[in-house]
Formats: structure tokens, C-alpha cells, sequence
């Protein structure tokens, strides 16, 4: 086996160890697993949930190629990943919001072998969650390589594919304009949410439909959020909708 493609082999494999972890087992609610929160910045950015990884074929697609499974979707357009979000409650970062990550939370090690560009020379994504030195200390991963992703900017034909990817150099405040309809081999995207309002209207319906175990769990996803942004995020949520439980969660 040539070195390449023993390298290739050990990234997938870990990869797939880092994808599929135990979810909320038979849950609406496994989506806070893949979430991160974010604080508030100048820019008029309130507290925010991020996916943890770029969206895999796994999680687009409802019967994707096993091989694939794990891989960022990608030649997906803008309106494809738009609306892959809003079914679900989430959206497209704008370019602002996108840049207030990349400017705000440090890598968790240093540039070398943190992330899948094109020095790495592997020219294809790799699976979410693979290169752990690249993880940004709120907890994403791959923001700064793999695949660009989609952003949204003040246009109603035009979009923006950001960062790096596998096929490009590590600049991650490169942007490709492109049109809301075009789609590429290194384009793929992440979701976002407003914090406060996914939680009150996509999470707190759901927390009591949760077993015991399931809201252990989530319990234990929201608890790896920063302790100091969850309460002043919990201060300012409606406690009648979120009720007791889940606000328990969010403030212990």
C-alpha cells in the first residue's frame, strides 16, 4: 500500500470513529450533539449554535453511498443547502456571522496537519471530525479546510462559497461569488441557528417527548457548551416555554 493511500485509510477510519458516536438513539432532538454555541459579538450577533461539522451525504441524502456516508455533501447549490436547513429549523450563515467565528475562537493546535488542503495532497474530503488539531475551542470542526461552504450575502442571484478546501491553499478568508444555482466538487456547507430561538421553538416542544436516558444525554451535549454563555443564554429565553427540565440543562 502506497503511503498516500495508507494515509487516506487511517484518516476515514477515524473519521468514522469521530462520526458515529451512540446518538440520542431514536430521537428528533440528536441534532444538539452536533451543535456548538457560540457568544455574542459587535456585530449585532447574538448567541448562536453552529453544527459542529460540515453536512455529511449521510445526513442529506436519505440512502447515500456507505463510502460517502461520513463525507461533507458537496455539489450542492445554494438553494439545495438552503433548504436542507430551513426544513429542519436551522439556516446558512451570512458572510459576517461565518468571519465572526474565524476571527473569534483559536484552533485547538497549531496550523501543521490540522487541516485537509491541498498541501495535504489527499484531493478529496474527508470525513467531519478527522483532523482533531484543527477543532476551533468552540468545538467546530474543519472551518479552516475540507470543503468551502456556502454563506449568504446581500443578493438575491449571488452567494458566497468560503475558506479552504482540499482542491485550494489554507486561506481561510478566501470567498468564491458565486451563483445561488452553481454548484462545485469542494462546495458544501454547515448550519447555524439563533440560539434562543431554536431552542424555543425546535427544542423545547420535543424535551419531554425524551426518555430518561435521552435526556441524560442531552444533558450532557448542552453541558459541553462554555457554562457562562449558557446561563446568559438561558436569561434570555422564555421560561414557560422551555420549562423546568431543559433549563436545568442550560444553567447547571
Amino acid at each position: 500500500m502506497s503511503k498516500q493511500a495508507l494515509t487516506i485509510s487511517l484518516l476515514l477510519a477515524v473519521g468514522a470513529c469521530s462520526h458515529n458516536e451512540q446518538p440520542l438513539a431514536a430521537s428528533d432532538l440528536s441534532i444538539i450533539e452536533s451543535l456548538c454555541l457560540t457568544p455574542p459579538s459587535g456585530n449585532n450577533i447574538d448567541y448562536m449554535l453552529w453544527g459542529k461539522y460540515e453536512v455529511s451525504n449521510n445526513e442529506f441524502y436519505s440512502n447515500p453511498n456507505v463510502e460517502l456516508a461520513n463525507i461533507p455533501v458537496v455539489m450542492v447549490d445554494f438553494y439545495q443547502s438552503q433548504q436542507w436547513c430551513e426544513q429542519r429549523g436551522l439556516r446558512l450563515p451570512s458572510k459576517e456571522e461565518w468571519m465572526m467565528v474565524v476571527d473569534g475562537a483559536e484552533m485547538a493546535s497549531s496550523k501543521a496537519g490540522a487541516r485537509n488542503d491541498i498541501d495535504l495532497d489527499i484531493n478529496r474530503p474527508l470525513p467531519g471530525g478527522v483532523f482533531e488539531r484543527g477543532r476551533l475551542e468552540w468545538g467546530m470542526y474543519d472551518i479552516h479546510a475540507n470543503v468551502r461552504e456556502w454563506v449568504s450575502i446581500d443578493s438575491a442571484t449571488h452567494a458566497i462559497a468560503i475558506g479552504a478546501s482540499f482542491a485550494s491553499r489554507s486561506d481561510v478568508y478566501k470567498s468564491l461569488e458565486m451563483n445561488k444555482s452553481d454548484s462545485a466538487a469542494d462546495v458544501g456547507f454547515r448550519y447555524v441557528a439563533d440560539a434562543a430561538d431554536f431552542i424555543e421553538q425546535q427544542v423545547a416542544p420535543r424535551w419531554s417527548n425524551l426518555n430518561s436516558t435521552q435526556q441524560q444525554q442531552a444533558h450532557l451535549a448542552i453541558g459541553a457548551w462554555k457554562k457562562d454563555w449558557r446561563i446568559a443564554l438561558a436569561a434570555k429565553l422564555d421560561s414557560s416555554l422551555v420549562g423546568k427540565s431543559l433549563m436545568r440543562s442550560l444553567t447547571q
